[in-house]
């Protein structure tokens, strides 16, 4: 069973994502935030991220991220874009390019804290 985990964690199953805050009140609009996750659709991993305002084990950007979409309320999906930046990538690639990602865009234009995905 060990080989079987083994090759799906290598398959090309991760996406990276943008999510962007547009919220003309946020004192963090246009800042971006970065993720790598298993799941293909924006919306939901919007509304992952959004679930995160209130995790004991989230920190950092995702924290500040989560809490910002708190603050706007039930209109977060209008106030918050995301884009799929690529999917399809084995999980260090998808890890390497949300690091690359978070070092073009530069502090303090994004939430990230560079972590990586478990």
């Amino acid at each position: 069973m060990s080989n079987f985990i083994d090759e799906a964690e290598k398959s090309h199953s991760y996406s990276v994502f943008q999510i962007k805050n547009e919220d003309k009140k946020s004192k963090n609009r246009n800042h971006k935030f970065y993720v790598v996750s298993k799941i293909e659709e924006p919306e939901a991993v919007l509304n992952m991220v959004r679930s995160m305002a209130y995790s004991p084990t989230a920190g950092g950007g995702t924290k500040e991220i989560s809490s910002d979409m708190k603050k706007v309320g039930k209109d977060y999906k209008e106030k918050y874009t995301v884009l799929k930046v690529k999917g399809g990538l084995s999980k260090e690639k998808a890890n390497a390019l949300k690091s690359d990602l978070i070092d073009k865009a530069g502090a303090p234009k994004v939430y990230n804290q560079i972590q990586p995905v478990n």
